[in-house]
């Protein structure tokens, strides 16, 4: 486990999977982040190299077909510490025997986690270090804590937002509006949901709580919230540069999937999110 802290924020990050394991606000050492639970395990995954699933679990590349797990195989992978500093450090890992079998591409992928007062931002970089062109998707599932009373909110910062509903556990071929920009994080909204969605209109989401109110920051092209339904009070903030499969005629072909990433041979592109927490008032 690697720890970057300064008087605002401590976050943790766990090697495996190179993801966010805990985030606390110092003045009072209260966690923000889901600790995880039987059903998920986890506070955070970096979906690389897909977001959600593939129909019937595979896709296609070349007239050959690949197996493809849920969000990808970056959240089982192990990760590298490349650089450490107090409020800094940087993580990698590349393709392995393991990832080839299933993903036919020579990579490295770099995530870059740092605190300025009460900011955390994410930088992912991935580099095609392969001959051919490069096909991924990438996304984040940092999971926060609610209150208990279920009255938080989530602030999309924008009206009429069209969202892809799902058909099942895979997107429906239908696009949906939500006409309010200010949803109700309740049970309620993720039995009818599940996951929501959304085509990003604005670049911050902010999840209102009685003490806090957390900005997450992107440019992603989709935001996705996601909680279990019936257990905890928590919701997974998702910037996604991919999307799941259709549950209807899906797209086997890797390269023409929805929301697609490429990159040509020897070149690299960088993304990321912020994470900005705002106490209401002295704590």
């Amino acid at each position: 486990m690697q720890t970057i802290s300064n008087a605002y924020l401590s976050v943790d990050i766990d090697e495996k999977g190179g993801c966010i394991s805990k985030i606390t606000y110092m003045p009072n050492r209260e966690v923000l982040t889901f600790p995880g639970a039987d059903y998920w395990k986890y506070s955070d995954h970096i979906l690389f190299p897909f977001c959600g699933r593939m129909n019937g679990g595979y896709y296609e590349y070349c007239g050959k077909c690949y197996k493809s797990d849920l969000h990808g195989f970056a959240k089982d992978s192990a990760f590298s510490v490349v650089e450490k500093e107090k409020n800094r450090v940087k993580l990698a890992f590349s393709q392995n025997k393991q990832t080839l079998a299933v993903y036919p591409f020579e990579f490295s992928f770099a995530v870059t986690y740092e605190l300025k007062e009460n900011t955390l931002s994410v930088a992912y970089e991935v580099e095609n270090t392969g001959d051919k062109t490069m096909y991924f998707m990438l996304g984040a599932h940092p999971g926060f804590l609610l209150d208990a009373d279920q009255t938080d909110e989530a602030d999309l910062h924008s009206e009429d937002n069209e969202y892809l509903p799902l058909d099942g556990v895979l997107l429906s071929r239908e696009i949906r509006v939500e006409k309010d920009g200010v949803i109700k994080l309740d049970k309620r909204f993720f039995r009818k949901h599940n996951t929501f969605i959304a085509k990003r209109k604005s670049d911050t989401l902010t999840i209102k709580r009685k003490n806090f109110d957390i900005d997450i920051k992107s440019d992603s092209p989709l935001i996705a919230l996601w909680a279990d339904d019936m257990r905890d009070q928590y919701v997974c903030a998702e910037s996604w540069w991919g999307a799941c499969d259709y549950a209807k005629d899906p797209v086997r072909e890797l390269g023409e999937k929805s929301y697609i990433n490429m990159l040509e041979a020897g070149k690299s592109k960088k993304f990321g999110y912020s994470v900005w927490v705002k106490a209401k008032q002295e704590i």
